[in-house]
């Protein structure tokens, strides 16, 4: 069990004000800062302090800030990506030890090629292993990318930024300790999106947040990157079998995407990116055809 001490700590700021909980993982296009907008259109269609899924969870942000403002009653975390898989599985399975691990890990550009080694062999070390060397190749490498990118200021250390530029264990153990605290809410699957969603289809108003990999550099930030005919799979699945669903959709705004989900509303959405992309990417946010216009969040330029 999280200690209480922690359990004070995540819930805490420094002036004692409570604050809505942070994904530990540090995630290309992380939409973290729509949980608001996605708590109103829950809202609309009746959904709040039920369950709410995310067929592609990466950070989670949204889902762990839903959580703990009550929105979301339990949250289904999904990603077909082994390492973010195995990340989730091992903190929601023992915080504790994981916080114990942050604490204790050297942060130094040798401890980051031993984790670099545990994930590209991870078949030979345990799921918990590899979960946390994906968070810390996460927490410690440039851009946050797991896999292919080198260690924050550079092998040498060279730069005015060290390895552990981005590792606070303090803050950290507090974002861990807040999903600990809240496992019996927390469900995580490693499937593929659609199986996922074949999945959830079966529970009773389930609702669901997609946010698939970009079309437009898609191989550069995912490992499991989105090809054309995995873009057209998703938009069929979802628009024929989840009519009477509640959901939404965020992609980039791109051709492919506007023609394949032509039918629905349409809402443009500036995003803030924090890989390589410093500035603001434009995207859309996708709702059903039949959407109550309670649900469709009041951004300005409806497309």
């Amino acid at each position: 069990m999280v200690s209480q001490e922690v359990q004070r700590m995540g819930s805490q700021t420094q002036s004692g004000v409570t604050r809505l909980p942070i994904s530990p993982l540090r995630y290309p296009g992380g939409k973290a800062g729509l949980a608001p907008m996605l708590e109103a259109t829950m809202a609309a269609y009746g959904a709040l302090g039920g369950h709410y899924a995310e067929p592609f969870a990466g950070g989670a942000g949204a889902a762990m800030r839903l959580l703990g403002s009550g929105a979301a009653g339990v949250v289904h975390i999904n990603d077909c990506d082994p390492l973010v898989h195995a990340f989730w599985s091992a903190v929601v399975a023992d915080a504790d030890r994981f916080i114990e691990r942050i604490w204790s890990v050297p942060l130094t550009v040798d401890e980051w090629r031993r984790q670099r080694f545990v994930q590209q062999h991870s078949a030979e070390f345990s799921p918990f292993d590899v979960g946390f060397a994906a968070f810390f190749l996460n927490r410690c490498s440039r851009s946050g990318l797991i896999t292919r990118s080198g260690p924050i200021g550079g092998y040498a250390q060279g730069g005015p930024w060290r390895v552990d530029a981005r590792f606070n264990r303090a803050e950290l153990s507090k974002r861990v300790a807040f999903v600990g605290e809240h496992r019996g809410r927390i469900h995580v699957y490693g499937l593929d999106a659609v199986d996922f969603l074949r999945r959830m289809r079966r529970r009773n108003r389930v609702f669901i947040y997609l946010d698939p990999p970009y079309v437009l550099n898609g191989s550069r930030l995912y490992l499991n990157h989105y090809r054309d005919a995995d873009h057209r799979r998703l938009a069929s699945y979802v628009l024929r079998w989840l009519r009477g669903h509640p959901w939404v959709l965020s992609y980039d705004d791109a051709p492919l995407i506007r023609g394949l989900y032509a039918p629905c509303v349409m809402v443009p959405l500036s995003i803030r990116h924090s890989v390589q992309n410093k500035g603001r990417g434009t995207e859309v946010l996708i709702l059903p055809p039949d959407a109550p216009p309670s649900a469709i969040p009041n951004l300005p330029g409806r497309i």
